[in-house]
């Protein structure tokens, strides 16, 4: 398919906190960008949901307003990313029977305890490629058929947010394989459902949803979505993936040589793998690229973490700020610089939301060593930041070993890449030269990426990836910082949590406790 100049192809990055569609030039260089916010709903402590008809209303505002921006005629196509293990039941009408439950709820404790005695950990991470603990849909499904007994019984369909956006804006119920992984209802290394599990789950076959692979054509605009959306009807849909695929895609990490880092509402990073692996260290996705997997961490608590931080004490910057036209995080970050590394003998665990890999924990929580008198708000959120930055390096050691392979330079991006700072600490603690794209809507750009070559406008996914990547600032590890924080990682860092594992567990279990009778 030929492109002309004018041609633009759409991403969707369709996220917790908000929707965002963007246009990109077959270059990738952006056009036009909206978002819609989207609000999240939290009922009792751990759990989190939202209404599934918000993502639709919050993606037709935004493609209504780029349609205006760029002429709908000249959009060639579109992609969604978007948030995983987040599902919805659907009615035999396409309506959801109860609202969505996120990837962040961590109610079913309990449900994951009894899936490992149905199934066993480890065989569920065989099949799935998943660590059994609070984070894969599969185990929240089974909260379900425990205490809302007979709504699995009504489900026309089981739907991630892709599968939902799809149908709305397509008629087809369609998922791309990476992105219904992370239901971890499927038999990864096979790309197919899980009769097994879906049988544990009284699930069948014909209540998924189809799957195809990223940058295949799901369908088209129907005329109805049309009329909602602003597009031309008969618009192409491509399949796209979930946020963290997608992601990888869109800041070019295409094998192990390259480590993509999303430094977003929670932190996740990983390389390509031709063969299927599993390992503590690291979730198993499907890749976008055809025939790969993503090998996968993940912190919870990234970029939220910092949020959190300005809103529970930086009240000061946040008004300053105000008046200055200049963000809390910006002033926050100027005091931080001025900290040397290490933070005078403070330190982070960052476990605000539980402890994935390796610890599989979603009791843990996290901890700050060493105060003393001279310690400021600006330790405090510096020590954020490295914390972070100790927990790739843990996590990133361990993959690497499985993956044989130590990546040899790291692509970030996400909102927490526009920090200077946090670039030259993660460089620095994990030695390894830091890349930022040009943009920090990789997600985006990743599923218009996929738009494009779904479309024909390039032969394969590495060559859409390849033009359309612009690299931005680079960081190099500095010697002096680089010893500093080898000497922590080493002596402290990698020490803590082990040792004091049991009585971080005790504190969350009465935080609970005292949450629940409150």
């Amino acid at each position: 398919m030929a492109g002309t100049t004018d041609d633009v192809v759409i991403g969707v990055d369709a996220g917790t906190q908000s929707i965002r569609a963007m246009a990109f030039d077959l270059s990738g260089r952006l056009v036009a960008e909206t978002k819609a916010r989207q609000n999240m709903r939290v009922d009792r402590p751990g759990w989190a949901e939202q209404q599934p008809e918000q993502w639709w209303a919050g993606l037709c505002a935004c493609l209504r307003q780029l349609a205006r921006e760029v002429d709908a005629s000249r959009i060639a196509a579109l992609s969604i990313a978007y948030q995983r293990e987040t599902f919805v039941l659907l009615d035999a009408k396409a309506n959801p029977l109860r609202p969505a439950i996120l990837w962040l709820d961590q109610r079913a404790i309990s449900e994951a305890l009894k899936l490992e005695n149905l199934l066993g950990s480890e065989r569920f991470h065989q099949i799935t490629g998943k660590q059994l603990d609070t984070t894969p849909s599969s185990v929240k499904l089974l909260w379900i058929l425990d205490n809302e007994p007979g709504l699995l019984k009504d489900t026309w369909k089981l739907a991630d947010v892709g599968a939902y956006l799809h149908y709305r804006l397509t008629g087809e119920l369609v998922s791309p394989v990476a992105g219904a992984d992370s239901l971890a209802c499927m038999d990864l290394e096979r790309r197919t459902w899980s009769s097994e599990i879906l049988g544990l789950l009284d699930l069948s076959e014909d209540q998924v949803p189809e799957i195809a692979e990223s940058g295949c054509e799901i369908g088209a605009v129907s005329q109805e979505a049309a009329q909602e959306t602003g597009l031309k009807a008969g618009t192409p849909v491509i399949a796209g993936g979930g946020d963290g695929q997608v992601f990888a895609i869109g800041c070019r990490s295409l094998d192990a040589t390259t480590l993509a880092a999303n430094l977003g509402t929670a932190v996740t990073f990983g390389v390509h793998s031709t063969s299927y692996l599993i390992s503590p260290y690291f979730r198993t996705m499907a890749g976008c690229l055809p025939g790969t997997f993503l090998c996968e961490s993940v912190l919870r608590s990234g970029s939220q973490t910092v949020s959190w931080f300005v809103n529970a004490f930086a009240g000061q910057e946040v008004e300053v700020g105000r008046l200055a036209a200049v963000s809390p995080e910006q002033l926050l970050e100027s005091e931080a610089k001025q900290v040397r590394p290490g933070c005078d003998g403070l330190m982070t665990v960052p476990y605000w939301r539980g402890a994935m890999m390796p610890y599989r924990d979603p009791r843990a929580r996290g901890i700050t060593l060493g105060w003393s008198d001279y310690h400021t708000r600006a330790h405090f959120f510096r020590s954020i930041l490295e914390g972070i930055a100790f927990e790739m390096r843990l996590v990133e050691s361990g993959l690497a070993q499985r993956v044989s392979k130590r990546p040899d330079v790291i692509h970030a991006g996400g909102g927490g890449a526009t920090s200077r700072l946090w670039c030259s600490i993660i460089s620095d603690v994990l030695d390894r030269d830091v890349v930022i794209s040009a943009t920090q809507e990789n997600t985006a750009l990743g599923a218009a990426m996929l738009a494009a070559c779904g479309a024909g406008y390039y032969e394969s996914l590495e060559q859409a990836s390849t033009a359309m990547f612009r690299e931005g600032e680079l960081f190099h590890a500095d010697p002096a910082n680089r010893q500093i924080y080898d000497r922590l990682f080493n002596e402290v860092y990698k020490k803590v949590y082990p040792q004091i594992r049991s009585l971080s567990r005790a504190l969350g279990d009465f935080a609970l406790l005292s949450q629940t009778q409150a």
